[in-house]
């Protein structure tokens, strides 16, 4: 089965609660049982691209926010 959790934090990228927690053991278990698992987290500015290598960028869009336009990355 394909599972997609998004999530606001996830161990170990980020994590102030316990939803972070939760999040990391309950992926880990799908993938336990054989599932397919993607997790998104929003890209917060402390995040580290070069500490975890299996990140994937696939593209950025922007987003229109009124008068700005900042991008988005997936």
């Amino acid at each position: 089965m394909n599972i997609v959790m998004i999530t606001g934090e996830c161990l170990p990228f980020s994590k102030t609660g316990g939803l972070g927690d939760v999040c990391y053991s309950l992926s880990k278990e799908f993938v336990k049982n054989k599932h397919n698992v993607s997790v998104f987290v929003p890209f917060y500015k402390k995040f580290d691209f070069n500490k975890y290598k299996e990140i994937e960028k696939v593209f950025t869009f922007p987003v229109n926010m009124g008068w700005r336009k900042p991008f988005a990355n997936i």
